[in-house]
């Protein structure tokens, strides 16, 4: 690795400390009930900020099988089934407590808390290298080779220019993050104003399709889990790719709605809006695809979806296992509502067509930040491309922004 001169390379337990996180008793429901305290595991890992998780702890669990990582703190995925693809990093913006598949890097003193946690994603190849295979598939990134990871180390003033550019680009990307949370708040707000998930005598089935037919795909395929189902945002975080075998196969316009507990009481769903047109994806077995007839907003279903009388049905009709329920689609099928008013539809398209094209846009461009920021960040860590005075203005915004410790 490129490194000049006058940085020195260090282990990874030099600049941090390391902490080790865990699971409350489930059947405590002390620890649990009315959580306000974000609980972070592999789930709640994939963007570089995290401030928020599907699952919530109580103070009360709070020295009872988990702890607390502090605001800065650097929190690294060190066991699951992921670890065998990608390395998953993330700078907590807030306090959160977190299981015990991840560890929380504090830095220590002379370290830049957003540097360590940019080098630690500039390392991403070697610890990815690092992953051994542990029982049932499951990757595991051994705690004494995270300690001895090679870190350059320039002074603490490069440290922060480095930051500074870095953390510019991610500040438009939670910016455009924001924007499109606006987005989505200001559909659902137009949904509940038409009254379109009132009582009646209409059943779902008559407007919309469920698991609709698709030719099944040759060869890889677009492929999306069950984790990049957000629970805030219509945009599924990411897609990958797979032999396209068995799943839920959709396309353009479809929304997804997850049918396992708890991802349907967390309100995981999406609405497949920014991808080629005709392309048929492969999803989830656990994904029930919903899609509009004619006449009917294509996002009319995903909005569907999130209002609150349709869940508390889908979640009384879950059966099966505890903690392993599911949502059948034919039962679905047969939700009653109140038939929408063509004129209803038509203003509620009017709207949802142009502000989900922003929004897509918006995702586009930050597909373009992160690939920027990728590629800058290890030329940047290493030190083969340095920031110079340009940088130095950046640097005194993103000194004020660690002046509180984040």
């Amino acid at each position: 690795m490129f490194k000049v001169p006058s940085w020195k390379l260090v282990e990874l337990e030099r600049i941090a400390d390391f902490y080790s996180g865990g699971t409350p008793r489930k059947s405590e429901p002390q620890f649990w009930a009315g959580g306000t305290i974000p609980w972070i595991s592999a789930s709640s890992m994939h963007t570089t900020r995290v401030s928020s998780s599907e699952k919530m702890v109580t103070p009360e669990a709070i020295g009872h099988g988990t702890r607390i990582a502090h605001r800065g703190a650097t929190l690294v995925l060190v066991r699951g089934m992921s670890l065998l693809d990608e390395i998953r990093v993330s700078h907590a913006t807030r306090d959160v407590a977190f299981n015990q598949d991840v560890k929380a890097l504090v830095a220590k003193h002379g370290v830049d808390p957003w540097f360590l946690t940019y080098a630690l994603h500039a390392s991403r190849p070697a610890l990815l290298a690092a992953v051994h295979l542990a029982g049932h598939g499951t990757g595991v990134l051994g705690t004494e080779q995270l300690r001895r990871l090679l870190i350059p180390m320039p002074s603490l003033e490069e440290q922060l220019r480095i930051v500074g550019v870095l953390g510019a680009l991610d500040d438009l990307i939670e910016a455009n993050i924001s924007t499109i949370a606006a987005i989505e708040g200001l559909l659902q707000a137009a949904f509940a104003k038409y009254g379109f998930d009132e009582p009646g005598e209409m059943e779902l089935s008559e407007i919309v399709d469920t698991n609709p037919k698709y030719p099944k795909p040759l060869g890889i395929a677009p492929y999306v889990d069950m984790a990049s189902l957000p629970t805030d945002s219509y945009q599924i975080d990411e897609i990958g790719a797979r032999p396209a075998a068995g799943g839920a196969r959709f396309a353009r316009g479809d929304a997804l709605l997850a049918r396992i507990t708890p991802c349907l009481e967390n309100g995981k769903a999406a609405f497949v809006s920014d991808t080629p047109v005709g392309e048929v994806h492969v999803g989830s077995t656990e994904f029930i695809v919903l899609r509009a007839k004619t006449g009917i907003p294509l996002s009319w279903p995903y909005f569907l979806s999130r209002s609150a009388r349709f869940r508390e049905f889908a979640i009384r009709q879950m059966s099966g296992s505890t903690g392993r329920q599911r949502l059948d689609a034919m039962v679905l099928r047969k939700y009653r509502l109140k038939a929408p008013a063509p004129e209803a539809l038509a203003q509620f398209e009017a709207s949802a067509s142009g502000l989900i094209a922003a929004a897509d846009e918006l995702k586009r461009e930050n597909a373009i930040l992160r690939s920027t920021r990728d590629k800058v960040l290890p030329l940047l860590m290493s030190g083969e491309i340095r920031v110079g005075d340009v940088a130095k203005a950046g640097a005194r915004g993103n000194n004020e922004r660690h002046s509180n410790g984040s």
